[in-house]
Parts: C-alpha cells; structure tokens; sequence
C-alpha cells in the first residue's frame, strides 16, 4: 500500500494526528470537517486510521482521490480489522483507501520487484490481510519510506498550508 502523509486517528467524536496531545494546526481543517461528515457512522470505542494528504508535505500531489485514505480500522477490542473489511469500510464511507501495489502471499523477491518511483511516492506499507492485535503491529505490519525521504530545508508544519491536487471529477 502507497504512503504519502500525516498519521490520522479519527473517532465518533474526536480525531488526533499521530499522537493524542495534537496541536492545532490549519492543514487539519479538513480532515476535522470529514470526521464531523462520518463521525456518526463509526462505533463508540472505534477508530479510523489514515492519512490526511490535505497539505503538502514533501512531496506534492495532484491527482489524489481524496484527502483521507483510511488504512485500518480498529475495533473496541484494539484489534486493526481484516484488509477486506478496512476497504468494505472506505466504500461505504465514500473514503479512498492506499493503492495496492502487491497481493499474495510474502516474496520478497516480488516486492524488491515493485517499480518505487520515489518522486511520486514517499513509501509503502506491508500488512498481513486478516486481523491485527494491537500487541502484534509490529510483526504483522512493515513500512518502507524513500531514502532522503524529507528534501525540504524547513517543516512542513511551519510553512503555509498548501493543498494538494485531486483527481478532477467527469
């Protein structure tokens, strides 16, 4: 799966990016308004996790298919959802989920294979398909980012908010 963002969390009535104390920022201004458009449709003690690509950060983007791609979905047990279930969930949220860029069993071979074109794409993420335990993230899940990934002198945080590009609708 394609990475390209900031690490969102979002609940029925809350989001935080990456850790719990965020600070506001305005390229989250999106993102608050998206949770506020699905927030009722996710179960008390769930989450949304995804990527908010609303701001450009390393990389610009300009043909996304939304500002939120959702990655996993994590139930009231702590438990990320199977793959499957996680796209059942982005179509009936109206969400894009990551790219895939490889499905089948572990070969190493075949992901050293993947055509990485590190001027459009930050990383990827590897999962397993079924279910992960919170206490089994790091064996089941592995993520590969661009060497040299940040080419920027100052943080993107600390620049104004630029949007990136969606994909223009027919």
């Amino acid at each position: 799966m394609q990475h390209i963002g900031s690490n969102t969390s979002l609940y029925r009535d809350d989001l935080h990016a990456r850790s719990l104390d965020t600070r506001p920022h305005p390229s989250r201004t999106w993102v608050k308004a998206e949770r506020g458009r699905i927030g009722h449709e996710i179960p008390p003690g769930w989450r949304l996790c995804g990527e908010n690509v609303y701001a450009v950060h390393s990389l610009r983007y300009a043909d996304l298919d939304g500002y939120f791609y959702l990655f996993s979905v994590w139930d009231e047990h702590n438990v990320s959802r199977p793959w499957d279930e996680v796209r059942a969930w982005a179509r009936r949220l109206a969400l894009p989920t990551p790219r895939e860029l490889y499905r089948g069993p572990w070969d190493e071979a075949a992901l050293r294979a993947l055509h990485v074109n590190p001027e459009q794409m930050e990383g990827y993420v590897v999962r397993v398909t079924g279910e992960i335990p919170y206490a089994e993230f790091g064996r089941r899940v592995a993520k590969w980012v661009r060497r040299g990934h940040v080419q920027t002198g100052a943080h993107w945080l600390s620049k104004p908010v630029e949007a990136n590009g969606l994909k223009e609708q027919p």
